[in-house]
């Protein structure tokens, strides 16, 4: 959650901006503008991902000792968002470029996968296959969100 408010305060910030270069076909600018925020995000939770990663039981312990069961979920839900967050504004970009039915469409099947993976993978693996799915959905939607950006417009939003 921590992580998700960090990217949600970047993206709130460059929403009107995406917007507006891209309405007035300020690829160059809006280009910046993107590698910028997607260095921010990345590197502002970089210390949080960190943090959770090496201290993992100290936090859950915070909760009760019974927390500390859900260690390696948290683990792999905690890298998997923070290999998201390279990402950048690809959700804010599609959003504030029109293209909210392609994000949606992105979003459906991204859903359709992540029930098939918890099926596949609850029964066995318990909340650590919960958490494989909901990594899996989570980069999948990130991933191709990005190639259809870059395809379609031509514009690195991608942490490089």
């Amino acid at each position: 959650m921590i992580l998700a408010m960090v990217i949600n305060t970047i993206n709130i910030n460059m929403s009107s901006k995406i917007a507006e270069l891209f309405n007035s076909d300020k690829i160059v600018e809006l280009n910046q503008m993107l590698k910028h925020g997607a260095r921010l995000i990345f590197f502002l939770s970089l210390p949080l991902v960190l943090l959770i990663v090496i201290f993992p039981e100290t936090i859950l312990s915070f909760f009760g000792e019974k927390y500390i069961a859900s260690k390696q979920a948290l683990i792999i839900m905690t890298i998997s968002q923070g290999i998201c967050t390279s990402f950048g504004a690809v959700t804010v970009y599609l959003n504030m470029t029109g293209r909210q039915k392609i994000f949606q469409n992105v979003l459906l099947i991204s859903v359709f996968i992540n029930c098939l993976l918890n099926r596949l993978l609850i029964p066995k693996y318990g909340m650590t296959g919960a958490a494989i799915a909901f990594s899996a959905s989570l980069f999948f939607w990130n991933f191709i969100a990005c190639l259809l950006i870059y395809k379609k417009d031509k514009v690195k939003i991608f942490i490089r």
